[in-house]
């Protein structure tokens, strides 16, 4: 089965997205994504998966091997592996901002 993820993220000339596929024992597999522009950011992995399985997966910018930034990490994306005949899948994602008011997601306030 081919996974190919697209987004579209504007990034300065020394930066670089990266997809971070998280797995069944809480650590993340990298996956460093490529670009023309520096806007249209595209991967393509080969997954072994079968009907039913679950991808949460987050993104992230890499600056000289060095996270500068990453998504909201409490609201990671899921992908759900619903169709028995699937092969190919394709992706057109977006990147989860963290909200202003993300304070209020603290235990303190709820």
């Amino acid at each position: 089965m081919i996974l190919r993820f697209n987004i579209e993220y504007h990034t300065s000339f020394d930066e670089q997205l990266v997809l971070n596929i998280h797995g069944n024992d809480g650590k993340a597999s990298a996956y460093r994504m490529s670009s023309l522009d520096g806007q249209h950011w595209s991967c393509e992995i080969n997954a072994h998966r079968k009907v039913g399985d679950v991808i949460d997966y987050h993104y992230s910018v890499d600056c000289d091997g060095q996270t500068t930034r990453h998504e909201w990490l409490v609201a990671a994306h899921r992908l759900e592996m619903a169709s028995e005949k699937g092969g190919n899948y394709t992706i057109y994602d977006h990147w989860i901002d963290m909200p202003e008011d993300s304070y209020l997601y603290s235990s303190a306030f709820t």
